[in-house]
């Protein structure tokens, strides 16, 4: 995707460490509510870096598509 994110889990600033903590917009999953906010650090499709950020927001899309938890 391109989005700026900070996996450094040592970093309580860092975007692994500050996406739990967001206010969701109702009706909204947190971690949609926090990568919408995210700057881009390069053009979709030129980097490619894990990302947690990116892999909770493939589940949560996954989740609402299906109306089944993610386990299922």
């Amino acid at each position: 995707s391109g989005v700026r994110w900070n996996e450094d889990y040592a970093d309580p600033a860092s975007d692994v460490a500050r996406f739990d903590k967001v206010t969701p917009v109702p009706g909204e999953e947190a971690i949609v509510t926090y990568m919408k906010g995210l700057p881009r650090e390069a053009p979709p499709g030129t980097k490619w870096v894990y990302k947690t950020g990116e892999t909770n927001l493939i589940g949560a899309i996954v989740m609402r598509a299906t109306k089944k938890p993610l386990a299922t």
